[in-house]
């Protein structure tokens, strides 16, 4: 069952805006996901440097619309 995780990962690699570092990110409770994401182009809106990027973890935990504590993360 968790197969289905990475597979949906991998996926949302395939997505991603970055051009050398291909990530996809799913969380998990229990069989609820939480949250996805991938890597992006978009600075972080707290980023001093322009260069820094969001990271498929970071942007599956922006995306979840739920508490997320003692879920399990999927990259």
């Amino acid at each position: 069952m968790k197969s289905k995780y990475f597979e949906l990962a991998k996926k949302l690699a395939r997505t991603s805006e970055h051009p050398d570092h291909k990530l996809g990110a799913v969380i998990v409770k229990g069989n609820n996901i939480l949250g996805l994401g991938f890597n992006k182009l978009k600075t972080h809106p707290k980023a001093k440097n322009y260069a820094q990027r969001i990271h498929a973890e970071l942007a599956a935990i922006l995306n979840a619309r739920t508490d997320i504590e003692d879920s399990d993360l999927y990259v």
